[in-house]
C-alpha cells in the first residue's frame, strides 16, 4: 500500500475540500509549515518531513483542532486559543 504524503500546502487544500473557511487558509499553512519543521527555524535554514494522517474538527478553527502527525511519528495539534485568541502549534507530549 502506498503512503500519502501531504506538504502543508496539500494540508491547506484538504481543509478547504471538506468545507474549510477560505479564510484561514493563509494562517493554516504558515501552522502547517511550522509543524512539518523538523531541524532548524522557520525563517532560516530547515529540515522538513510531510505528513501522512490528518484529522479536522468540523468547526475548527473555533472549536477542536486539526490533527497532524508527521512522518516521523510526531504528532501536532493546530488550534485557536478562544482565551488569548491566538492561533498555536501544539507538539503531542512524549512525542
Amino acid at each position: 500500500m502506498q503512503t500519502i504524503v501531504l506538504s502543508p500546502e496539500a494540508v491547506v487544500q484538504e481543509y478547504l475540500n471538506r468545507g474549510g473557511d477560505r479564510f484561514f487558509a493563509g494562517r493554516l499553512r504558515d501552522m502547517a509549515n511550522h509543524a512539518s519543521i523538523t531541524h532548524g527555524t522557520p525563517n532560516g535554514d530547515n529540515r522538513k518531513a510531510g505528513f501522512d494522517s490528518m484529522r479536522v474538527a468540523r468547526k475548527w478553527p473555533m472549536h477542536g483542532s486539526i490533527t497532524l502527525r508527521r512522518t516521523d511519528g510526531v504528532t501536532f495539534y493546530l488550534r485557536h486559543n478562544p482565551r488569548t485568541e491566538k492561533f498555536e502549534v501544539i507538539r503531542k507530549a512524549g512525542d
